[in-house]
């Protein structure tokens, strides 16, 4: 790897935080394999600052996560062409109630959406919307610790725990 390569890498949002991250959950292995207590405390507290770090940066992930979660939405179709009504335009003159029917009816048939398993579509639909509420909780909880909210910031931070332990499950079972 070129350091252009790694120059581009580390100029994205993702790269830098794929980064930071590798660099703080090593710094806290490390910390529980070495002797010295001295550096184990160092180790753990550049953890803990680039841990901060992450969670600062995460302050601006809201809109992202929303663009994909709106993209996603109940997974993305693979062909509107499967359907005549969809291919047509004739979708655009019928009636809201009509439409949320048919939508309701499409998203039982498998042929139109790219997760053609409709258990990992709706494991997905799971995990973004979790992901969707981490946000704002997390946002809660750094806003409580930095005293910008009267209010005790670990409940906060304990829902944001349960949210990420539950995205990663539904991850695993997908």
């Amino acid at each position: 790897m070129s350091l252009s390569d790694i120059a581009k890498f580390l100029t994205t949002h993702n790269g830098r935080d794929k980064f930071v991250r590798t660099l703080c959950y090593s710094t806290r292995l490390i910390s529980t394999l070495i002797s010295s207590e001295r550096y184990a405390d160092s180790l753990n507290k550049i953890g803990s600052e680039l841990s901060s770090v992450r969670t600062t940066l995460r302050l601006f992930d809201d809109i992202p996560m929303l663009n994909y979660t709106l993209t996603y939405g109940f997974g993305k179709q693979v062909c509107q062409d499967a359907n005549p009504i969809l291919s047509s335009g004739l979708i655009n003159h019928l009636s809201i109630n009509v439409k949320l029917v048919f939508f309701l009816i499409s998203l039982t048939t498998s042929h139109l959406w790219q997760e053609e398993d409709k258990v990992v579509r709706l494991l997905n639909v799971l995990m973004n919307a979790i992901d969707q509420t981490y946000y704002p909780i997390e946002h809660i909880a750094w806003a409580a610790d930095h005293k910008l909210l009267t209010l005790d910031s670990n409940p906060w931070w304990v829902a944001t725990s349960w949210c990420w332990v539950i995205s990663l499950y539904l991850g695993l079972i997908k």
